[in-house]
Protein backbone atom coordinates (compact mmCIF):
# COMPACT_ATOMS: atom_id res chain seq x y z
CA UNK A 1 0.00 0.00 0.00
CA UNK A 2 2.95 2.38 0.84
CA UNK A 3 4.01 2.02 -2.16
CA UNK A 4 1.07 2.62 -4.09
CA UNK A 5 1.02 5.52 -2.30
CA UNK A 6 3.73 6.68 -3.13
CA UNK A 7 3.36 6.04 -6.53
CA UNK A 8 0.05 7.88 -6.81
CA UNK A 9 1.58 10.96 -5.54
CA UNK A 10 4.78 11.02 -7.86
CA UNK A 11 2.36 10.62 -10.89
CA UNK A 12 0.10 13.40 -9.42
CA UNK A 13 3.35 15.54 -8.89
CA UNK A 14 4.53 14.97 -11.96
CA UNK A 15 1.24 15.56 -13.91
CA UNK A 16 1.43 19.07 -11.65
CA UNK A 17 4.86 20.06 -13.88
CA UNK A 18 3.61 18.87 -16.59
CA UNK A 19 0.88 21.43 -16.65
CA UNK A 20 3.57 24.36 -15.79
CA UNK A 21 3.84 26.71 -18.63
CA UNK A 22 7.23 26.73 -20.43
CA UNK A 23 7.51 30.37 -19.89
CA UNK A 24 7.48 30.27 -16.45
CA UNK A 25 10.07 27.26 -16.39
CA UNK A 26 12.02 29.89 -18.30
CA UNK A 27 11.70 32.45 -15.56
CA UNK A 28 12.95 30.11 -13.10
CA UNK A 29 16.22 29.28 -14.80
CA UNK A 30 17.11 32.60 -15.78
CA UNK A 31 16.46 33.58 -11.91
CA UNK A 32 18.74 30.53 -10.82
CA UNK A 33 21.32 31.89 -13.80
CA UNK A 34 21.12 35.20 -12.43
CA UNK A 35 21.80 34.00 -8.44
CA UNK A 36 24.83 31.84 -9.48
CA UNK A 37 26.22 35.09 -11.77
CA UNK A 38 26.14 36.92 -8.81
CA UNK A 39 27.32 34.58 -5.97
CA UNK A 40 30.23 34.02 -8.97
CA UNK A 41 31.15 37.90 -8.41
CA UNK A 42 30.83 38.04 -5.01
CA UNK A 43 33.23 35.10 -4.65
CA UNK A 44 35.79 36.89 -7.12
CA UNK A 45 35.28 40.22 -5.18
CA UNK A 46 36.36 38.58 -1.88
CA UNK A 47 39.33 36.89 -3.88
CA UNK A 48 40.27 39.94 -5.08
CA UNK A 49 40.34 41.69 -1.94
CA UNK A 50 41.83 38.52 0.25
CA UNK A 51 44.58 39.12 -2.34
CA UNK A 52 45.10 42.47 -1.68
CA UNK A 53 45.47 42.46 1.71
CA UNK A 54 48.31 39.92 1.42
CA UNK A 55 51.35 42.46 0.85
CA UNK A 56 50.26 44.55 3.65
CA UNK A 57 49.46 42.22 6.09
CA UNK A 58 53.23 40.99 5.40
CA UNK A 59 54.70 44.25 5.73
CA UNK A 60 52.77 44.51 9.48
CA UNK A 61 54.16 41.67 10.18
CA UNK A 62 58.23 42.50 9.01
CA UNK A 63 57.03 45.59 11.38
CA UNK A 64 55.79 43.58 14.72
CA UNK A 65 58.89 41.30 14.49
CA UNK A 66 61.38 44.88 14.51
CA UNK A 67 59.40 46.31 17.26
CA UNK A 68 60.13 42.82 19.18
CA UNK A 69 63.17 42.44 18.31
CA UNK A 70 63.97 46.16 19.60
CA UNK A 71 62.48 44.89 22.80
CA UNK A 72 64.90 41.45 22.84
CA UNK A 73 67.57 43.89 22.68
CA UNK A 74 66.45 45.82 25.49
CA UNK A 75 65.60 43.24 27.84
CA UNK A 76 68.70 41.04 26.50
CA UNK A 77 71.77 43.33 25.21
CA UNK A 78 74.05 41.47 22.19
CA UNK A 79 71.24 39.09 21.57
CA UNK A 80 69.92 40.76 18.89
CA UNK A 81 73.00 40.53 17.27
CA UNK A 82 73.66 36.93 16.94
CA UNK A 83 69.87 36.73 15.86
CA UNK A 84 70.39 38.87 12.54
CA UNK A 85 71.90 36.49 10.62
CA UNK A 86 68.73 34.17 11.15
CA UNK A 87 66.45 36.97 10.12
CA UNK A 88 68.38 38.09 7.04
CA UNK A 89 67.86 34.77 6.09
CA UNK A 90 63.97 35.32 5.82
CA UNK A 91 64.28 38.60 4.31
CA UNK A 92 64.47 40.90 7.53
CA UNK A 93 67.13 43.27 8.13
CA UNK A 94 68.04 44.13 11.94
CA UNK A 95 65.06 46.38 11.89
CA UNK A 96 62.66 44.31 10.62
CA UNK A 97 62.21 45.62 7.16
CA UNK A 98 62.84 43.52 4.05
CA UNK A 99 66.43 43.95 2.91
CA UNK A 100 67.07 46.27 -0.11
CA UNK A 101 68.60 44.17 -2.71
CA UNK A 102 70.15 46.94 -4.05
CA UNK A 103 73.63 46.40 -3.66
CA UNK A 104 75.30 47.99 -6.54
CA UNK A 105 74.63 50.41 -9.70
CA UNK A 106 72.03 49.33 -12.31
CA UNK A 107 73.41 49.85 -15.96
CA UNK A 108 73.27 53.15 -17.13
CA UNK A 109 75.14 56.57 -17.10
CA UNK A 110 74.30 59.71 -14.80
CA UNK A 111 73.62 62.89 -15.66
CA UNK A 112 76.88 65.12 -16.80
CA UNK A 113 77.59 67.49 -14.28
CA UNK A 114 75.24 66.35 -11.06
CA UNK A 115 77.21 64.63 -9.15
CA UNK A 116 75.62 62.19 -6.99
CA UNK A 117 75.02 62.15 -3.68
CA UNK A 118 77.99 60.09 -1.86
CA UNK A 119 77.09 56.08 -0.82
CA UNK A 120 73.60 56.59 -2.96
CA UNK A 121 73.21 53.84 -5.42
CA UNK A 122 71.58 54.21 -8.70
CA UNK A 123 68.66 51.94 -8.93
CA UNK A 124 66.56 53.32 -12.06
CA UNK A 125 68.03 54.31 -15.69
CA UNK A 126 65.58 54.61 -18.23
CA UNK A 127 66.60 57.38 -21.59
CA UNK A 128 64.21 58.00 -24.45
CA UNK A 129 64.61 61.04 -27.19
CA UNK A 130 65.20 64.14 -25.20
CA UNK A 131 64.53 62.52 -21.73
CA UNK A 132 66.45 61.04 -19.00
CA UNK A 133 64.92 59.37 -15.60
CA UNK A 134 67.50 58.36 -12.93
CA UNK A 135 66.75 57.11 -9.22
CA UNK A 136 69.23 56.90 -6.57
CA UNK A 137 69.26 55.08 -2.72
CA UNK A 138 70.96 55.69 -0.10
CA UNK A 139 71.74 56.58 3.59
CA UNK A 140 72.16 59.89 4.24
CA UNK A 141 70.08 62.86 5.93
CA UNK A 142 66.99 64.62 3.91
CA UNK A 143 68.51 68.25 4.15
CA UNK A 144 71.79 67.65 3.81
CA UNK A 145 71.32 65.26 0.72
CA UNK A 146 68.71 68.03 -1.05
CA UNK A 147 71.27 70.97 -0.25
CA UNK A 148 73.72 68.45 -2.00
CA UNK A 149 71.78 68.77 -5.01
CA UNK A 150 70.19 72.17 -5.20
CA UNK A 151 73.67 74.12 -4.07
CA UNK A 152 75.62 72.50 -6.84
CA UNK A 153 72.79 72.94 -9.35
CA UNK A 154 72.41 76.88 -8.39
CA UNK A 155 76.31 76.89 -8.57
CA UNK A 156 76.17 76.09 -12.20
CA UNK A 157 73.87 78.70 -13.06
CA UNK A 158 70.68 76.80 -12.64
CA UNK A 159 67.09 78.35 -11.67
CA UNK A 160 65.25 76.98 -9.14
CA UNK A 161 61.35 76.59 -8.67
CA UNK A 162 59.85 74.66 -5.46
CA UNK A 163 57.02 72.87 -7.24
CA UNK A 164 56.01 71.32 -3.42
CA UNK A 165 57.17 70.66 -0.29
CA UNK A 166 55.86 68.36 2.58
CA UNK A 167 58.48 66.95 5.59
CA UNK A 168 57.92 63.50 3.96
CA UNK A 169 59.53 64.78 0.02
CA UNK A 170 60.08 68.31 -2.22
CA UNK A 171 59.59 68.69 -6.05
CA UNK A 172 61.83 71.31 -7.67
CA UNK A 173 62.85 72.30 -10.81
CA UNK A 174 65.89 73.56 -12.50
CA UNK A 175 66.23 75.52 -15.73
CA UNK A 176 68.79 76.77 -17.82
CA UNK A 177 68.99 77.60 -21.33
CA UNK A 178 66.23 75.45 -22.93
CA UNK A 179 67.49 72.51 -20.02
CA UNK A 180 64.68 71.61 -17.41
CA UNK A 181 66.00 69.45 -14.55
CA UNK A 182 63.04 67.74 -12.58
CA UNK A 183 64.41 66.93 -8.82
CA UNK A 184 62.54 64.76 -6.27
CA UNK A 185 64.32 63.66 -2.80
CA UNK A 186 61.65 60.95 -1.04
CA UNK A 187 61.86 59.72 2.39
CA UNK A 188 62.27 55.81 1.89
CA UNK A 189 61.11 54.34 4.87
CA UNK A 190 61.99 54.99 8.63
CA UNK A 191 65.56 53.81 8.34
CA UNK A 192 67.18 57.03 7.03
CA UNK A 193 67.18 56.27 3.34
CA UNK A 194 66.37 59.00 0.85
CA UNK A 195 65.48 58.25 -2.77
CA UNK A 196 66.43 61.12 -5.17
CA UNK A 197 64.60 61.42 -8.62
CA UNK A 198 66.13 63.59 -11.56
CA UNK A 199 64.43 64.05 -14.96
CA UNK A 200 66.50 66.13 -17.44
CA UNK A 201 64.04 67.30 -20.36
CA UNK A 202 65.81 69.00 -23.35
Amino acid sequence: MKQAAILYALSDVGSRLARVRTRTWVFIGLGIAAMLALLAWAAVAVLSWAWGQIPALAESGKQAAGAAMEKVEQAAPGLKGRLDPLLGSVGLSPTGRAVDPAAADVSGNDLPGVARHPGSVRTHYARETGRTELRYMGQGDFRAVLEHYVSQLTAAGYAREVLSATPEAERHRFAKAGHALDFEIRRAGMDGKVEVILVSNV
